[in-house]
């Protein structure tokens, strides 16, 4: 699948302006290549993303899969059967449990909710989200000001919002909402949230990826990554241990990996024992 941007711009209502999110961009995304889109917090990825997704439509330009617009799409079906989001946010639906949002996919496919659920549940353990608020808000509590202050993306004295936060929140909502501003959403709050809990240092998100790591893949993407050999230009494997020996930023990004789902399966209900990110195979569906 082809998808091509022909002088694409977005803008919505901001509170005093109108706002250009995407400015009048044109590119082609080529069938079997892996693209990454980096750029300054602001500077409208995620909002190109959403246009190349079908979740928002330009305000102007056209965007074409393989040469059909995609306004004159189905774009439900398109999002349902061919394009995957992750989102920055968690957006969960608030009255289905953790396991239902995670298998809402499988049953928009008109799957029977037992086999989706079961599904769902091969395909990985659910952390137990009551144990991760508490550790995260262990964490964030031992943190000094000082520590704030390094974290990635914290400048015009948020160090001093999200400490005093810390200090007297008892959820995580709860702290986010005391230390939001216009400037720091929610989004963004818990993206620096996350690097303290993961030890993030400052200064990564400007490192360019030292590699590509295949997690898992369907039938279809196993053609991708086929069609991909040879041509792409940063190392690309489904092994973490192969990758790691790519360089040194490389062995720096396959230890905090490692430490993501180190602290991930704490609190899954098995507790699996550390180094599963070298011994998990891919995942075929």
């Amino acid at each position: 699948m082809n998808i091509q941007l022909q002088n694409v711009t977005y803008t919505y209502a901001g509170k005093y302006q109108r706002v250009t999110a995407v400015d009048g961009v044109s590119y082609t995304f080529h069938d079997g290549t892996l693209y990454t889109i980096m750029g300054a917090s602001g500077s409208g990825k995620s909002t190109l993303l959403s246009l190349l997704a079908g979740l928002k439509l330009p305000t102007e330009g056209e965007i074409t899969l393989d040469e059909q617009p995609i306004r004159l799409m189905d774009r439900s079906a398109l999002r349902r059967d061919t394009v995957s989001v992750i989102y920055q946010d968690f957006n969960l639906f608030p009255l289905l449990t953790a396991e239902e949002n995670v298998c809402y996919p499988l049953r928009l496919q008109k799957m029977d909710k037992e086999k989706a659920l079961e599904l769902a549940r091969q395909r990985g353990a659910l952390p137990q989200l009551e144990l991760w608020e508490r550790a995260f808000l262990a964490r964030l509590r031992t943190m000094t000001e000082t520590d704030y202050a390094a974290l990635p993306d914290v400048t015009e004295g948020l160090e001093h919002r999200l400490y005093r936060a810390s200090r007297t929140a008892k959820t995580t909502e709860e702290l986010l909402t005391k230390a939001k501003t216009k400037r720091y959403t929610h989004a963004r709050l818990r993206r620096i949230l996350l690097a303290a809990m993961l030890e993030l240092p400052a200064g990564l998100s400007a490192v360019e990826p030292p590699y590509l790591r295949v997690l898992g893949f369907t039938a279809k993407g196993a053609e991708i990554l086929n069609r991909a050999k040879g041509r792409h230009t940063l190392p690309l494997s489904a092994s973490l241990a192969e990758l790691e020996k790519a360089g040194e930023t490389a062995a720096r990004f396959a230890v905090l990996e490692a430490r993501a789902a180190d602290l991930y399966h704490a609190f899954t209900p098995g507790l699996a024992p550390c180094g599963s990110e070298y011994t998990t195979p891919v995942i075929k569906i």
